[in-house]
């Protein structure tokens, strides 16, 4: 693996191809029981890239989980992120999601 010396992350970036679940959090922190699903394109130490089906907007809060293909060797991660930006993807109705882990458990 070769890093780029020009890099400003304070994390690598690690690509990855797992399916992610994910509930809303409203301003009251209150959790949302409806369960949404994804697919985690890259992580790092900061954050996550994921596609959904969602146009999620800026701003949202999300409890985010990641959930590994092969659970024996990585184990599953849950965290709170805050999305950061959201693009639409080429297929209409997928979009591309970047958001910032504000606590991982």
């Amino acid at each position: 693996m070769f890093f780029d010396k020009n890099e400003r992350r304070t994390f690598a970036r690690m690509k990855v191809d797992c399916d992610i679940t994910y509930r809303h959090i409203n301003d009251a922190n209150v959790v949302d029981s409806k369960i949404i699903s994804g697919t985690g394109k890259n992580i790092s130490g900061n954050g996550i890239l994921f596609t959904t089906k969602e146009p999620l907007k800026p701003g949202n809060k999300l409890e985010l989980n990641v959930v590994p293909r092969l659970k024996e060797v990585t184990p599953p991660l849950s965290a709170i992120v805050n999305v950061i930006r959201v693009i639409p993807e080429n297929t209409p109705g997928r979009y591309t999601v970047g958001g910032a882990f504000d606590k991982i458990y």
